[in-house]
């Protein structure tokens, strides 16, 4: 593999473990949306929405975490990242 194709490589492995931090930014931006929300619209639709929307981040971001962890199981991420960095 050349030098170029090598670091393509390593671009794609780095932005793939940044996901879990990157989805649980967006989690935590839109869990201090709802939090803000003026006491008028807690359990409204859009409220409701919002809690929703930030657990789902939070969740995602999370089994990409166990995806990436050391300990990866069943993960095929994991094994996929592993095959992607020996190729490096």
């Amino acid at each position: 593999m050349n030098r170029q194709r090598r670091a393509q490589v390593r671009q794609i492995v780095r932005d793939i473990e940044a996901l879990p931090g990157r989805i649980a930014s967006l989690a935590a931006e839109e869990q201090d949306a709802v939090d803000n929300m003026p006491e008028s619209l807690i359990d409204t639709d859009r409220y409701l929405e919002g809690q929703e929307y930030a657990d789902f981040l939070q969740e995602a971001a999370d089994t990409m975490d166990d995806l990436l962890s050391d300990d990866p199981g069943d993960a095929t991420l994991w094994l996929v990242l592993e095959n992607l960095r020996g190729t490096l």
